[in-house]
């Protein structure tokens, strides 16, 4: 839910384009109508959960490796087919 100093303006966030199915699409709407919450905010808290769960945490990483260097197994498979390219 959006509270006070979790807007808009804060800068702190970007805009993010993702391509759904319909039926995600409204499934989505459903749920933030019932929840009077927007989409927005349900894809931020299920973005959330993803990472939450996916991400190893920063104390089982190598210290010289810092969390902005984690690049997604989708990132790093790209970069491999390019180098055989």
């Amino acid at each position: 839910m959006r509270t006070k100093g979790n807007s808009l303006n804060e800068g702190n966030r970007v805009v993010l384009f993702a391509l759904i199915d319909a039926e995600q699409h409204e499934s989505l709407r459903l749920i933030a109508f019932r929840q009077k919450r927007s989409i927005s905010d349900l894809t931020r808290e299920a973005i959330d959960r993803y990472i939450r769960d996916s991400t190893p945490t920063i104390a089982s990483l190598p210290s010289v490796l810092h969390q902005d260097a984690l690049e997604t197994s989708e990132v790093r498979a790209s970069v491999g087919q390019e180098s055989k390219a």
